[in-house]
């Protein structure tokens, strides 16, 4: 280990060259240069590295570890550790540190890469720089401290891949930017969790990134680029774009959000005030009441905890409810609806549907086309509220425990709204009626549900649902609304 020029320290093979209370300046070279035999350098409290030309501390090594709680300068870059292929580089900067440099304040360069900042880092142009060389090479920057920088704060570069974790409690300050140099097909993978103050704007690339703000704030717009990435919004004005693939607006930490994906209400809550596009996929918060919409296509939407209410809109959805009582409505498409452990109402619209209600008593209507509807633990009932929404399965029905709701007006046959009259009611191999009383035959060879609007007259008969070869069904089992 050397500084460049003259040499006041002796060399010390496989030990940190210790700064303790000697001030260092450098005039063209490297204030200090780390050989590929040390470890690293401790630069003291009060004591002062500065290159006037170069950088101040800098080495291209592997397996530096260096440690400022005093000032590093340097003209070009404060400090620079490693290379394209090195790796295993660390610095950390005390309270009371400083790192500056005329271009770039500090850069770890190689895989696993690790920056710990709770002074400050400074850069006029760039704060803090990584560069990962591995797909399964993995960079870290914890800061509780201050980085500035004139234009990004946190730069990235990769080639072709790996992944870049940022924890924030402090302030970043310039553009947190991931860049590829030499692969423009990079899919490094960013993870920030942000509880401090982030400002300005946000650029990941083509990874599956997780970016958590859910008790920070970031002025300026998170683009999540291409990949299959979360957002999780904070309680200030949030402005994300999920970008391609598939992404996902994360609400778990939050206490009862309105997101409509469709922009046809107004958010509130943690996504008050935001603005959030590109997003297919929703997670609703861990407690509260929330109302989760979405949009034309396929959207994936949980409620987590609360009393939710969850609209699928147009395209093949998945709602699932979690805990609490809640209201799912798939809409148009082929959805799957699930409840939890409350008391769920599940509703779809046109399409073959999968309704499962799972715990509580839940009431399942699956609407037009074939559907599979499943209740679960808990009375439930199944509703049928027009004919064309015959011919469902229904997989669990529990005689004494399950209803099937039947809606008069619409079926007709002369049915009136309360208890069947069990005249009404026959079960027998066939599905044809014994007489003209005759409404609902429940066929024993096959546990199927008909209706025939004419009794044992011609015409008017209609599948209203399968019921599965353990089924038994009575009169009493089917209420007429």
């Amino acid at each position: 280990m050397r500084r460049r020029g003259e040499n006041h320290f002796p060399e010390t093979p496989a030990m940190a060259l210790r700064v303790p209370y000697t001030d260092i300046e450098s005039g063209l070279d490297d204030a200090i240069q780390l050989s590929p035999i040390d470890e690293g350098a401790i630069v003291m409290t009060g004591i002062v590295v500065e290159s006037l030309f170069r950088n101040g501390i800098a080495g291209e090594g592997s397996g530096y570890e260096v440690i400022v709680e005093g000032t590093v300068r340097g003209s070009s870059s404060g400090i620079v550790l490693g290379s394209e292929f090195a790796a295993d580089n660390t610095l950390t900067v005390h309270a009371g540190g400083a790192v500056s440099g005329f271009n770039l304040g500090a850069a770890v360069l190689g895989n696993r890469a690790r920056i710990d900042n709770a002074g400050a880092i400074f850069g006029p142009n760039y704060a803090v720089g990584f560069f990962i060389d591995a797909p399964d090479e993995k960079a870290v920057l914890v800061n509780s401290g201050r980085i500035v920088g004139g234009v990004a704060g946190v730069t990235v570069l990769s080639s072709p891949a790996g992944t870049m974790e940022i924890v924030n409690s402090g302030l970043i300050l310039g553009e947190v930017v991931s860049y590829a140099p030499f692969d423009a097909g990079s899919t490094v993978r960013e993870i920030i969790t942000n509880s401090g103050r982030m400002v300005g704007d946000v650029f990941t690339r083509a990874g599956d990134d997780r970016l958590d703000n859910a008790r920070g704030t970031i002025v300026g717009t998170v683009d999540l680029g291409a990949g299959n990435d979360t957002y999780a919004p904070g309680a200030a004005r949030d402005v994300a774009i999920g970008g391609d693939g598939r992404d996902l607006l994360d609400f778990s930490a939050s206490t009862g959000v309105r997101v409509f994906l469709d922009g046809s209400g107004t958010n509130t809550g943690a996504a008050g005030s935001d603005s959030l596009t590109g997003f297919e996929d929703i997670l609703g918060s861990a407690a509260g009441a929330d109302q989760l919409r979405g949009t034309g296509d396929a959207n994936a939407i949980a409620g987590f905890g609360g009393n939710d209410t969850l609209e699928g809109m147009a395209g093949n959805d998945t709602l699932t409810g979690g805990a609490g009582n809640d209201s799912l409505d798939g809409g148009t498409g082929n959805d799957l609806l699930a409840g939890g452990a409350g008391l769920d109402v599940l509703l779809a619209s046109a399409g073959a549907d999968v309704l499962r209600g799972n715990g509580g008593a839940d009431r399942l209507t699956g609407g037009a086309g074939r559907d599979t509807l499943t209740g679960g633990a808990g009375a439930d009932d199944f509703i049928y509220l027009a004919r064309v929404q015959g011919g469902d399965t229904i997989t669990d029905f529990g005689r004494g425990n399950d209803d099937i709701h039947i809606k008069a007006s619409a079926f007709g046959g002369g049915l009136r709204a309360g208890a069947l009259d069990p005249d009404q009611f026959v079960a027998r191999a066939s599905n044809r009626a014994l007489d003209a009383d005759d409404r609902f035959i429940f066929r024993t060879t096959d546990k199927t549900l008909w209706f025939d609007a004419n009794g044992s007259a011609a015409g008017g008969l209609l599948l209203v649902a399968d019921l599965q070869a353990s089924a038994t069904l009575t009169a009493g089992d089917i209420v007429l609304i």
